[in-house]
């Protein structure tokens, strides 16, 4: 293939006579396309998990050699005049391609979202409004059907390959790896071919450029060789403002449009259009600002969850607790109870760190079986825990003893015990100076637990 290509080359840069024209220029095309289908074969078979998209590949190249042998056998001598039955295959050619695109983009993206679909209606929608003029233009000098639709699908089929690939660039936050930036760079190459062959039809020129030839060929050696690149892998996608810089900046593009019809005469299909595409803008950026607020509140739901027991954290305690003091009303009370686990310094140094997280999951989740909907459980750091519940009383005790019992393990393997002090707030005291009172509370308790019943009381003041 890259033999092909060079003669291909040489011949359309300094010529090789008669005999180079009715060989390599008449057939180099063609084998090119041929030997590029060929590899793009060979990767089905080597890339099974890829294998749709890459038959995709080969069969939107085979069409394209299809098309380019029957240009070559038999009208090779005729004057170019209008379309003909071998522009309809190569119009076959770009729905295979941006089905083989978008399969490639789903393997590594991992799905197609309709954020995907909405760039590349932005981008479309745009460049097509700034080459609608000249394209009905074209389509009004057409002398039958066949070139009309071929004159107005062939820009139209490029301008859908470049949204599309506008759209993937987007998605990866345009960090493309080495298959993509291959296949995109063929396909671009092309599309430059294009543009050039459809400015040599506009001006009513029989045949195309030497240009033209080399610069489809070359496209298509480019995404010949992304077929011996490995598939990277999946992509991390996150999102990020970038994801949607150059759609914006297409829908601004539109909107100058818009705003130039007034003081200029502009196609009203263009008009329309560019409004299209400001539409389009407009229903991307909501779906941004959605998915930025779901970000935003698992941001701060993690930032006040404690990620080994899954229990609130000292951060979700200061929130709630002083919500539910706000809320208060006349003579209720709140209970605010903290734990220390005795023992679990000894128990983690000997049964190592991940047994010790193993314990105090399971402690977290038994607090949690036993406190219920009667209160809320939080992990302050460390083996360190605290309840809130609104009630008082007996019920405060009563509550406060499940929520040490869950947090014990008496047995000689484990060794673990919970110590606790608590102390019930009315509405408008101080949260800090509970927390302190409650804290030396617990302390006397495991003083208390660790020197035995005789040990001398110690007196602490309520809060108030």
């Amino acid at each position: 293939m890259l033999a092909a290509l060079a003669l291909l080359l040489l011949h359309h840069l300094i010529g090789l006579g008669d005999i180079g024209e009715a060989t390599i220029g008449r057939f180099a095309d063609d084998a090119v396309v041929t030997l590029a289908a060929a590899l793009c074969l060979l990767r089905v078979f080597n890339e099974p998990r890829q294998r749709g998209a890459w038959l995709l590949l080969c069969g939107a190249l085979t069409v394209w050699s299809a098309s380019t042998a029957y240009q070559s056998l038999v009208l090779w001598d005729r004057p170019q005049v209008g379309a003909s039955v071998a522009d309809v295959g190569y119009l076959a050619v770009y729905p295979l391609s941006l089905m083989a695109l978008l399969s490639l983009a789903r393997r590594q993206l991992g799905r197609l979202d309709l954020r995907l679909g909405i760039d590349m209606l932005i981008g479309a929608l745009a460049l097509l409004a700034f080459i609608a003029g000249r394209l009905l233009a074209t389509a009004r000098e057409s002398g039958d059907l066949l070139t009309t639709v071929v004159s107005v699908a062939f820009p139209v089929g490029d301008l859908l390959l470049v949204a599309l690939a506008i759209a993937i660039g987007s998605a990866h936050r345009w960090r493309l790896e080495r298959l993509s930036l291959v296949l995109m760079g063929g396909y671009g190459v092309t599309v430059i071919g294009d543009l050039l062959y459809a400015a040599d039809f506009a001006d009513a020129m029989t045949s195309y450029s030497t240009t033209v030839s080399a610069l489809w060929s070359c496209g298509v050696a480019l995404i010949a060789c992304s077929s011996w690149i490995p598939s990277p892998p999946p992509f991390d996608r996150r999102h990020s403002a970038g994801a949607i810089g150059l759609p914006i900046v297409l829908a601004f593009g539109a909107l100058a449009l818009v705003a130039y019809s007034s003081v200029s005469p502009v196609e009203p299909v263009s008009v329309l259009l560019a409004a299209g595409s400001l539409c389009a803008c407009l229903i991307r950026l909501s779906l941004t600002h959605r998915d930025n607020a779901v970000l935003l509140g698992e941001a701060d739901e993690h930032a006040h969850l404690d990620p080994l027991t899954g229990l609130g954290n000292r951060r979700a305690f200061a929130r709630d607790a002083e919500r539910l003091l706000a809320s208060l009303g006349p003579g209720a009370e709140l209970l605010l109870s903290l734990f220390d686990l005795d023992g679990f310094k000894r128990y983690n140094d000997r049964d190592g760190h991940l047994a010790g997280d193993e314990l105090l999951a399971r402690f977290s989740r038994q607090m949690l079986d036993a406190v219920g909907g009667e209160g809320r459980c939080y992990r302050m750091g460390g083996d360190e825990f605290c309840l809130i519940a609104e009630t008082g009383g007996a019920d405060a005790d009563d509550l406060t003893q499940r929520a040490a019992n869950a947090l014990s393990d008496g047995r000689p393997e484990v060794g673990v015990e919970s110590s606790h002090g608590s102390v019930t707030i009315a509405a408008g005291m101080d949260l800090t100076v509970a927390m302190r009172l409650a804290d030396e509370r617990m302390y006397v308790h495991k003083r208390a637990k660790r020197d035995g019943p005789m040990a001398p009381a110690v007196y602490i003041d309520s809060p108030g």
